[in-house]
């Protein structure tokens, strides 16, 4: 039960921050549904790019210009929206991170 907990937990985290972006901005698809298959096909690709370079920087910037297209493609909204709701996206997970830190602690310890 607490595997499944877990997993529900992770999947909110990552995909929730998407989808309050994806309405941010005024993405045309600002669902639940769309976010997660968005996060998941971000992940995708993000980790198939990750050695495409053996330059940390340049798969990192190949990485964030796919991302964008995915967001932008997924939700319905332009390039430089798809970039601005990874980076409101990140924003958001990084807060709720440092205030539910402990609380994720607490979880880990006890699984």
């Amino acid at each position: 039960m607490q595997i499944i907990l877990t997993l529900l937990a992770v999947i909110a985290i990552a995909t929730l921050p998407v989808m309050f972006a994806a309405r941010f901005v005024g993405a045309e698809r600002q669902g639940f549904f769309f976010a997660l298959i968005a996060v998941i096909v971000q992940i995708i690709a993000s980790a198939l790019t990750n050695n495409i370079s053996s330059s940390f920087a340049i798969s990192a910037i190949v990485s964030i210009v796919i991302g964008s297209f995915v967001y932008a493609y997924i939700l319905g909204t332009t390039f430089l929206k798809g970039l601005l709701i990874g980076i409101v996206a990140l924003i958001i997970t990084v807060i709720a991170l440092l205030l539910f830190g402990s609380s994720f602690a607490l979880l880990a310890a006890a699984t």
